[in-house]
């Protein structure tokens, strides 16, 4: 043993060694980013996405679309030529300016992402589901803890529709209530007080 304690940067639900003895979780830091969610107005559930580009990025938007959602995407570098089909087939917004994580997953019936951890977290304490597309190897880690704590769908990137994934997310109400369930639990929780 080299030390008297150990802090962990996370919760125990989305530690990716798994729960540890004798850990001082510590959970996230808040969110720097500022920026007030303009959702447009209209139909549709909110959903917040924040992407960066990816192989199926415009099949992905396309989808989350053609469900008849009403999206936020905060990305610094999806072209414009797949910002414009978006807009063409669905209701999206998109945002130059990174947002408050903690604002838009209050608002949003649910959150797509690449299952970076301080997102991933950061929503998790907010109670919101979260469709996570992992492009690299520690996103899945994180997007698979997600899976096993109930309240998210990891969806491989190369992956040929995720139709069935927005589906599930959107109308199961199980992944709701099992992130509000976690929502209540570290309701009092903060970095501070930890």
């Amino acid at each position: 043993r080299q030390a008297d304690h150990t802090f962990y940067a996370t919760l125990p639900e989305l530690d990716q060694f798994g729960s540890r003895e004798g850990a001082v979780y510590l959970g996230v830091q808040p969110s720097f980013a500022t920026g007030q969610p303009q959702w447009l107005d209209g139909p549709g559930a909110k959903v917040f996405c924040y992407l960066q580009n990816f192989p199926g990025l415009g099949r992905l938007l396309a989808e989350l679309g053609a469900a008849g959602l009403n999206l936020l995407v905060y990305s610094r570098d999806i072209p414009q030529d797949i910002q414009r089909l978006a807009k063409a087939n669905g209701r999206i917004q998109f945002s130059s300016e990174p947002l408050s994580i903690e604002t838009v997953s209050r608002e949003a019936r649910f959150v797509v992402h690449h299952g970076g951890h301080a997102t991933a977290l950061q929503c998790f304490l907010n109670g919101v589901p979260q469709l996570c597309v992992p492009t690299q190897q520690e996103q899945l880690l994180t997007a698979l803890q997600l899976d096993r704590a109930g309240v998210g769908i990891t969806a491989p990137y190369s992956q040929k529709t995720f139709a069935e994934d927005i589906r599930q997310l959107h109308g199961r109400a199980q992944f709701r209530q099992r992130a509000r369930h976690f929502h209540h639990k570290y309701v009092d929780f903060t970095w501070a007080n930890s």
